[in-house]
């Protein structure tokens, strides 16, 4: 164990809300061995490599996948892949890039046909991004929504079109003009 870091017991006792029972007990027994037999060292380094794959999102996304692949194909008789591709984790900055998947976000229960408006979703922050929020005028946060709802018609790089609202929606339904 690392000085600040999970104990044994405690790696064994998380390992345990992932991993069957025998490979729970293989790695306690593996460790146990390493350590009567004076070779810390090596019981260190099976314990941190297991601490890695813990605390690493793509690691245990990977584990994840590859284990319910495994318990879903034997249940449905049946082989093979049951993910289009590998899981990708992306450090996203500030920036446009921010914002535009922030916006997609938000949107995501208006291409689900969940709500027709985004606003009319309970646990959206659109409410948020139109008001203002706290940090502002909302301005950026209008500006990445307008970003991702517009990219399906080849308009989100544009940043010169108009921010949809649901007074000009309203108006556009029932033909009234500005």
């Amino acid at each position: 164990m690392r000085e600040g870091g999970l104990s044994d017991d405690e790696l064994l006792r998380r390992m345990k809300a992932v991993h069957s029972e025998v490979t729970v007990a293989e790695v306690a027994k593996r460790m146990a061995e390493l350590r009567k037999a004076g070779r810390d060292a090596a019981a260190r380094e099976l314990h941190e490599s297991i601490t890695y794959r813990m605390h690493d999102l793509g690691e245990f996304m990977k584990a994840l996948l590859q284990r319910f692949s495994r318990w879903f194909n034997t249940n449905h008789q049946r082989s093979g892949t049951l993910w289009e591709s590998r899981f990708k984790s992306v450090l996203v900055e500030d920036g446009i890039a921010a914002q535009t998947m922030a916006a997609y976000i938000d949107l995501n229960h208006v291409r689900a046909g969940m709500v027709e408006d985004p606003a009319d979703y309970r646990w959206s922050s659109y409410g948020e991004a139109m008001g203002g929020g706290p940090k502002g005028n909302g301005k950026k946060a209008r500006a990445g929504l307008v970003r991702a709802l517009m990219a399906h018609k080849g308009k989100a790089l544009n940043p010169k079109h108009e921010i949809p609202t649901r007074r000009s929606r309203n108006q556009k339904e029932s033909g009234v003009t500005a």
